[in-house]
C-alpha cells in the first residue's frame, strides 16, 4: 500500500513539473568511471530518463545500455570535439555525473582540463549551466574512514568546497532525484552580462570588436564605456 501511494505521490509531482515548465529538462549524463554499483547508476539514469530529456555521454566501459531506459542519445566521450562540447553546452540544461574518481574531482576542482571528460564539465562551467555530482564512489564510510590518514580527508573535502563554491551541486546519488524535483525551476538557461569591466579588459587585450549572444544583457555603463574606448558590440544572427 505504502510502494502504491509513493508511486502515486511521484506521478502527481511529475505531472506538475510537465505542466509548470512546459516541456521536459535536458540533463546530460557523463558515465566516465567504473563503479562496483553500476545497476544503482542505471536504476538512477532510467528514473531520470522518465522525466527528464536524458542524453548520455559515455567511455567505453559504460556502451551497453540497458533497454528498459529510454534516453534521447547515446555519445561516446572519445569522439567529442570542442564544438559538440559548445553545442551539449549550449543546449542542455544540466550536466550529472553519477561516478567520479579522486583524480577527476581534484583536476574538476582545479579547472583542469586534460582529458575530454573534463573539458566537457568545464564547457558548461563556463557558460553558467548546472553541474551535479554524487559523492558515493569517494566517500568512505566506518573503518574505511577511520583508517584514512586526516590530511587525505582534509585535501578532499577542500575539492568538494571548491566545487560547491563554483557552484556544482555534491550530492548522495539517492538525493539526484529529490534535488532535481525540488530544484528544477531554478536550472535555466542564465543570460550573460556584460559590464563596464570586460569592455576595460576586451580593449587592453587589443580587440575592437566583441561577439554578443542575442540574449546578453548589456549595462548602460557597459555601453558607455564600448563607445568611449571605441569597442564595436555586433549581435550573433
Amino acid at each position: 500500500m505504502k510502494n502504491k501511494i509513493e508511486a502515486i505521490v511521484r506521478e502527481v509531482v511529475l505531472n506538475y513539473f510537465k505542466e509548470k515548465n512546459g516541456q521536459h529538462k535536458k540533463l546530460l549524463i557523463l558515465l566516465n568511471y567504473e563503479t562496483p554499483n553500476q545497476n544503482e547508476v542505471w536504476d538512477l539514469v532510467g528514473t531520470l530518463s522518465k522525466t527528464y530529456d536524458v542524453t548520455l555521454c559515455v567511455s567505453e566501459k559504460w556502451t551497453t545500455v540497458p533497454n528498459t531506459i529510454n534516453v534521447a542519445e547515446v555519445i561516446a566521450i572519445d569522439g567529442l570535439t570542442d564544438q559538440t562540447m559548445t553545442e551539449m553546452a549550449s543546449n542542455v540544461d544540466a550536466l550529472f555525473l553519477p561516478t567520479i574518481s579522486y583524480g577527476f574531482l581534484a583536476k574538476l576542482a582545479m579547472t583542469i582540463d586534460d582529458e575530454k571528460a573534463l573539458a566537457l564539465c568545464i564547457h558548461f562551467q563556463l557558460v553558467g549551466k548546472k553541474l551535479i555530482v554524487a559523492k558515493d564512489a569517494i566517500a568512505r564510510k566506518g573503518e574505511q574512514k577511520l583508517l584514512m590518514p586526516h590530511s587525505i580527508q582534509e585535501r578532499i573535502s577542500t575539492y568538494i568546497s571548491q566545487l560547491v563554491k563554483d557552484g556544482v551541486s555534491v550530492l548522495k546519488m539517492k538525493e539526484v532525484e529529490k534535488w532535481l524535483q525540488q530544484n528544477v525551476d531554478a536550472i535555466q538557461v542564465k543570460k550573460p552580462v556584460l559590464l563596464a569591466k570586460h569592455i576595460v579588459e576586451i580593449a587592453e587585450e587589443g580587440d575592437n570588436e566583441l561577439q554578443l549572444s542575442k540574449n546578453t544583457v548589456i549595462s548602460p555603463l557597459g555601453k558607455d564605456m564600448a563607445r568611449e574606448l571605441g569597442i564595436s558590440l555586433k549581435m550573433k544572427e
